[in-house]
Order: structure tokens, then sequence, then C-alpha cells
């Protein structure tokens, strides 16, 4: 069943006011590995739809990953009656109507093609490595193909499909580890020579330790170690929910002057250098959103 025939029976089962489907279709291959072997291959396909009802100000939500229309017609009715126990929200605005959504493409062949030999030969680059200086390597490598698909009663249809590739490791030798990422749509985003070299780089340097008196002093932070940073400020405030909730570290910071010149943090969802999505989960389209913009605090997405 195509997303299409999955939307038209669920917007013929309800009875709500306003209805909405976000149907998300994802298969992903793992190969893990560790000391040095690979131990795991999988293999996963599977379905998460979710259901909106709408009476009025109530909304309801269900969600399954069986695609058969009576399962379809079953979901569409426990979530209308959810929506009839929820108290009325005044916050709630509907549903959003259909606005043009940009085409862009973020899919990839070789990804979506992937064997689990072809994972294989990047992992025993790493494991070879390893070996070789008689150190442990560990980590995995995934693969796979996602479309994210929403529909609504009042006319959003938007389908996109994209591929990832994701891979990690981690390198020990008993005194010191290191540990590298590399992820993209394509891939050859994924560099498992270079992932291998910083790996081993890091534990060159971790082995080099020495004592120091506790005090200020400057600090150079791993690309990772960043990353972990700027995924927390968005995990606690990024969003229009949390700000709107104010819970954000955005709250009344609009137009300050919080952070180096130097940076700029803003999503922007059909930028394909990174993980593009045009739309989001209610159909709407994205665009460039500076959440910090050479130093200023901006809006949240």
């Amino acid at each position: 069943m195509n997303f299409r025939q999955i939307a038209d029976t669920v917007m013929a089962a309800s009875d709500s006011n306003e209805t909405e489907i976000v149907c998300v279709r994802q298969g992903e291959s793992l190969t893990r590995f560790a000391n040095n072997h690979i131990h795991q291959n999988v293999t996963e396909t599977n379905y998460e739809i979710t259901v909106r009802c709408v009476f009025g100000t109530r909304v309801g939500t269900a969600v399954s990953n069986d695609i058969r229309a009576d399962s379809l017609r079953r979901l569409v009715k426990r979530a209308g009656e959810l929506a009839k126990l929820q108290p009325e929200n005044p916050e709630f605005k509907g549903l959003p109507g259909a606005v043009p959504v940009q085409s862009i493409t973020a899919y990839d062949r070789n990804t979506a093609t992937c064997t689990p030999a072809q994972r294989a030969a990047g992992v025993g680059i790493v494991c070879r490595e390893a070996a070789a200086k008689a150190y442990t390597a560990a980590g995995s490598m995934t693969t796979g193909v996602s479309t994210l698909s929403v529909a609504n009663s009042k006319g959003v249809f938007a389908e996109f499909e994209s591929t990832i590739a994701n891979a990690s490791t981690v390198i020990m030798n008993g005194k010191a580890s290191g540990w590298s990422h590399s992820s993209g749509w394509r891939l050859d985003a994924v560099d498992w020579e270079q992932m291998a070299k910083e790996t081993l780089e890091k534990v060159r340097i971790g082995q080099r330790v020495v004592e120091i008196e506790p005090g200020p002093m400057p600090v150079i932070l791993d690309p990772f170690a960043t990353a972990d940073l700027v995924g927390m400020l968005a995990y606690d405030g990024m969003s229009g929910l949390a700000f709107q909730e104010e819970r954000s570290w955005m709250n009344g910071r609009t137009g300050e002057q919080l952070m180096s010149p130097e940076v700029t943090i803003f999503d922007d969802g059909i930028d394909t250098r990174g993980i593009p999505m045009p739309f989001d989960f209610e159909g709407q389209p994205k665009h460039r959103v500076a959440m910090v913009d050479h130093v200023v605090c901006g809006s949240p997405v």
C-alpha cells in the first residue's frame, strides 16, 4: 500500500473536524563490530503511522506500524476517541494548510543498495589498522533509506525520500582511547581511512598524560565535543514549543549578544551539505532559521 492509499483510507474513516497522518517508512541495515571483528549484521524495515484527529481545539493522537486497511481504520477511531477525552486547548490553532515545498535531492543509490560486504570492507580498514598496533577497535555502520510522508484534511500532501550512511568507531589500547564519527546522505560521506587515522591519532595523544595543578586554562574542543554542546543547546530550547512554554535558553534573550561573533547556529532543511528534510512533520516547508547569528540571539525554529 503506497502513502496515497494509506492517506485516503485514513481520511475516509475519520469523522473528526480535521485529520492528519504522518508516515515514516524506514529500511536500515546495520553492521556492528568489536575486538577487531564483525559480530552482527541486521536489517530492519518498518512503518510508523501517526494519526491526529481534531475536534475543535481537542486533539488526539494514535500510533501504529500496521498499514493494513482495517488496522488504519481502527487507528483513526482510537485517535478520535482520545481527542474527545481531551480538554479544550486554546493555544491550538488548527492544522496548517497546504504550502508549496521546494524539491531537493538527498537520495543516493549507492547508499540505498549498500551490501553487508561493502560495509564490512570499510569496517575492515579500521580493524586492520587497530590490530597492526595491537589495539582493539569497535563500532558500527548503518546504511538505509527512509521516506517521510505527511497529509491532512486541509490539502497538505508531501513526501520525501532520503538515504543515510552513518558510522562510528572507538579504538582502545588499555591506556587511552579515541573516537570518530561520520555521516551523510551519500555513501562516500563515510571515509573509513580518515576515521582510522583520526582515531589512532587521538589514542596516541591520549597516552601523553601529565598532571597539572587545578585552575583556569584555555580548552580546545574536539569537533565532536562541539557537536554535543550544540546538540544539547538544540535539545534544551531551539524549538518553537520550548520557546512558547518558556523553558528555552532563548527566552528573553532575543537580540542579545550571547557568544563569540564568529558563532552562527542555524537550521536549514534544504541545505544538502547536512541531512536535509525540506518540510516538517506538519508538511510545512523549511527554510533557513538562525538561532544565533554572528553572536546575536535570533529566533527558535
